[in-house]
């Protein structure tokens, strides 16, 4: 088996092992509209239901410019429609009810599949 199959298949496991701290999410992603001269702008939403786990940055990283103390780590499996998160994308949660801007997202691949995204979010 190719090393990028063993890698993907490492992070399934992964997924399922961190089950327990896994918390559904809703990825909002803003689609772009064109501009028509005169008409309103407005975007359409649309929402990808994934998992991910939320957790928090060391001190050590907090710098207070790029890193602020509140933002957090999210660690978010892809959602079957392979969305990818954005920049000011938002990422809803249900319990407790909280919404989180995405700051930056590093796709994490396995050859050339994206097997989980690490993104920066902060609280909207």
């Amino acid at each position: 088996m190719a090393l990028a199959g063993q890698i993907a298949r490492a992070v399934k496991q992964a997924e399922r092992a961190l089950d327990d701290l896994a918390i559904d999410v809703t990825l909002v992603k803003r689609e772009k509209v064109t501009y028509v001269p005169g008409q309103s702008q407005e975007h359409v939403e649309v929402q990808h239901i994934t998992k991910g786990v939320i957790g928090k940055y060391t001190s050590k990283e907090i710098d207070g410019s790029m890193i602020l103390a509140e933002d957090m780590q999210l660690l978010l499996f892809p959602p079957s429609s392979k969305a990818i998160p954005e920049t000011n994308d938002l990422v809803k949660r249900n319990s407790p009810v909280s919404a989180y801007r995405v700051i930056h997202n590093q796709p994490i691949y396995a050859g050339s599949e994206i097997v989980f995204h690490v993104a920066q979010v902060r609280p909207v």
